[in-house]
C-alpha cells in the first residue's frame, strides 16, 4: 500500500509539475473599482518574487560559488538567506550579489559556514512528490496552491498564501523532507 502511494504521488508531481508552465503565475489587477492600497501591495508582492527570481539566477550563473544549500526568501524587499556555505568570502559574495539587484532594501545573512549535507541522494521526483504529499496533508497550509518545482534538492515554491502563517508553515513542513538542500521561497500573498 505505502509503495502505491509514493508511486502515485511520484506520478501526480511529475504531471504536476509539466503543467505548471501553462498556469498563469501573475494576475493582472483590471478593477477600476480596487483601491489604490490592494493595487499597491499586490505590486510589492510580485516584486518580491521578481527579486527572489533575480538573485537566484545571480547566484547561479556566478562561477566558483557554490550556493546549492542556501535559502532565499524576499517579503517587501528584504531579503533573508539562510543556510550554508564553505567559507566567508563565499557568504560574502552572496550577499554582495543581493545587494546588488534592483528592489532589494535590506539583506539579512543567516548563512552558515559549513558544506550541504546529503543524507542520501534522492531524484528530484521523488523529493517533489513527498513534498506535496505532506502539503496536502497539512491542515494549515494550501497544499493545492503551492507549486512546487526542485532541482538537485532546491524546492522552489511559487503560488498564493492567505496569509504570512501560512508561508512559515509550508517552509517548516518542507524543511523536514529528506533531501532538500534549500528552499526559494516566491510564495506571494494573496490580495
Amino acid at each position: 500500500m505505502r509503495i502505491s502511494y509514493l508511486f502515485y504521488s511520484i506520478f501526480l508531481a511529475l504531471m504536476l509539475n509539466g503543467c505548471s508552465s501553462s498556469l498563469k503565475w501573475v494576475e493582472e489587477k483590471s478593477d477600476a473599482s480596487k483601491t489604490a492600497y490592494e493595487k499597491s501591495e499586490t505590486k510589492v508582492v510580485i516584486d518580491d518574487a521578481w527579486i527572489a527570481t533575480q538573485i537566484d539566477s545571480k547566484l547561479l550563473i556566478e562561477p566558483n560559488l557554490p550556493y546549492r544549500g542556501v535559502s532565499i526568501q524576499v517579503v517587501n524587499g528584504e531579503v533573508l538567506l539562510t543556510g550554508v556555505m564553505p567559507t566567508q568570502n563565499h557568504i560574502n559574495q552572496a550577499m554582495t550579489i543581493c545587494q546588488s539587484v534592483k528592489g532589494v532594501r535590506h539583506v539579512d545573512s543567516r548563512l552558515q559556514l559549513g558544506e550541504v549535507k546529503m543524507k542520501s541522494l534522492f531524484t528530484d521526483a521523488i523529493i517533489t512528490a513527498k513534498i506535496k504529499a505532506r502539503l496536502l496533508d497539512d491542515p494549515v497550509t494550501p497544499g493545492w496552491a503551492i507549486r512546487i518545482k526542485t532541482e538537485q534538492g532546491r524546492v522552489y515554491l511559487r503560488g498564493e498564501i492567505r496569509d504570512p502563517a501560512e508561508r512559515y508553515r509550508a517552509r517548516s513542513v518542507i524543511e523536514k523532507v529528506e533531501g532538500v538542500t534549500a528552499i526559494v521561497d516566491m510564495l506571494r500573498l494573496r490580495p
